[in-house]
């Protein structure tokens, strides 16, 4: 998908709800910024400062969302938590305070088959500037491939693992598409076919090589 839509690990309730509302993607891909004690605020909204952290579900969204859940999520930019994670994935962030409680599973897939949809949530403008930890209900370790990945081999990846859903990010970790079993199609792989006919040569605006392996 050309128009790669992102969530940072904290947003807020209002920016994910319209974010929902406005396309019909079914994963996003959760972004981290790089920064440094000298990184300026404009550059720190760069494109090329996001690495790839993570995929959150659109019914995993819409779930902590619900009225019967949402106080377990919400807070205030004052009590934002740390963000860091240690290399097993596990969230090393601020406890949570008391008068808020753990997301369960059941908060999280009790709707099914019928979730919650971005339609029905209402939020109350309070409700909208609170910010939503996002790090609790996304998948820390999402399939990624390279832009220069074969269709070949991403359909293997999707037709042995199963997929839904796969991440598209440069060596640098840098997201920059997302690929659905929908791409995958007989029709659709003609389309981009058609598409490229007309090029005289191969482009390689998106290659992206890994630096030289020591053991090559």
């Amino acid at each position: 998908s050309a128009s790669l839509v992102t969530f940072d690990e904290l947003e807020t309730a209002g920016n994910i709800l319209d974010v929902l509302r406005s396309n019909g993607h079914h994963a996003f891909p959760v972004v981290r910024r790089l920064s440094s004690p000298r990184t300026s605020a404009k550059k720190l909204r760069e494109d090329k400062n996001l690495i790839v952290v993570g995929l959150v579900m659109r019914k995993h969204l819409c779930a902590v969302l619900h009225r019967d859940v949402r106080e377990k999520v919400l807070f205030r930019s004052s009590s934002r938590p740390i963000l860091s994670r240690d290399r097993s994935g596990i969230s090393m962030g601020s406890p949570l305070p008391s008068d808020r409680g753990n997301l369960t599973l059941e908060d999280i897939e009790g709707k099914y088959p019928r979730f919650t949809k971005a339609q029905d949530i209402t939020l109350s403008p309070e409700e909208r500037k609170l910010n939503v930890d996002i790090r609790p209900i996304y998948d820390p370790t999402p399939h990624i491939v390279r832009p220069i990945a074969s269709l070949t081999h991403v359909y293997s990846i999707f037709r042995h693992l199963g997929l839904r859903h796969c991440i598209v990010a440069r060596t640098s970790g840098r997201p920059v598409g997302i690929i659905t079993r929908q791409d995958l199609t007989e029709d659709h792989a003609r389309q981009c076919l058609a598409r490229v006919a007309g090029r005289s040569q191969f482009s390689l605006e998106d290659y992206d090589p890994a630096p030289p392996s020591p053991f090559i």
